[in-house]
């Protein structure tokens, strides 16, 4: 499985916790298929649709997508001094 960067773990995790994700599952999805593909530009879309997108995402998600930029660009520097603190 580590052969295709999947998270086995995580993944059946989300899928137990299906209700309380719902609505951010297919974001969820969406940023660890960046992150696992350190496709910079995917993460970029993804944060404007967050951004953008009128909706309150919760502080996971957000850390989230932090986590996945420092992966991909193998830096903090996009991690929030208040994730840093964290």
């Amino acid at each position: 499985m580590s052969v295709h960067h999947f998270d086995v773990t995580g993944f059946f995790a989300q899928i137990n916790n299906q209700s309380s994700t719902g609505p951010f599952f297919e974001l969820t999805s969406e940023i660890t298929f960046a992150q696992n593909r350190r496709d910079i530009k995917a993460l970029d879309k993804i944060k404007q649709k967050i951004e953008d997108g009128g909706v309150q995402v919760p502080q996971w998600l957000k850390f989230k997508l932090e986590l996945a930029y420092a992966w991909a660009l193998r830096s903090n520097d996009k991690i929030s001094p208040e994730m840093k603190k964290k």
